[in-house]
């Protein structure tokens, strides 16, 4: 699986699996495109990824500053979906991370 970054200008934040900051991450260096790569064989179970059937997910944080959480941080939902021999279809769903109340 892979998630691609793309920003209007450079981006010095981490990309990392929820959970594995440490673990399963990209640190961007300036560029306009950023891509983590979750391997299948590392994902489970060192990237947080999670198989049910033939749909493998998992949920990706990106955070602006590579130190420090803000409310501009985003988490996506990552879910691919094995239809055949070679084929996947992937999608990313935004996940709200405010709290109200």
């Amino acid at each position: 699986m892979e998630f691609s970054l793309k920003t209007p200008e450079g981006f010095y934040g981490r990309i990392y699996t929820y959970g594995f900051y440490d673990t399963c991450f990209y640190d961007g260096n300036g560029g306009n495109v950023n891509v983590l790569r979750i391997s299948r064989a590392n994902g489970f179970p060192r990237c947080g990824t999670q198989q049910y059937g033939d749909v493998i997910t998992n949920i990706v944080v990106v955070q602006f500053n590579d130190y420090v959480q803000t409310s501009r941080d985003k988490k996506y939902n990552l879910t691919c979906y094995f239809s055949g021999p070679g084929e996947a279809v992937v999608t990313s769903n935004y996940l709200d991370t405010r709290t109200d109340g």
